[in-house]
């Protein structure tokens, strides 16, 4: 029997912010893991999580960090 994939999307944005859409894989088993790096620009306001248009993804676990642009592994001897 095939596995049926389906993608569902979710707009994540900080209030007066800019929007970034993500993109989640599901199966049957339940949505696959997603990084999807938002451009946080407020310093005060809430998190929205959402698809106004459909169904978003269950989200059951929601982790912030912060994104590393550039390192630096020179050894500092």
């Amino acid at each position: 029997m095939p596995v049926l994939r389906i993608s569902r999307l979710l707009d994540i944005r900080a209030t007066g912010g800019t929007t970034t859409r993500g993109v989640f894989r599901h199966t049957w088993d339940g949505f696959w893991p997603q990084a999807t790096p938002p451009t946080l620009s407020t310093g005060k306001g809430a998190i929205v999580l959402g698809d106004a248009a459909a169904y978003g993804p269950n989200i059951d676990r929601l982790k912030l960090a912060r994104l590393a642009l550039e390192s630096d592994n020179k050894s500092r001897g």
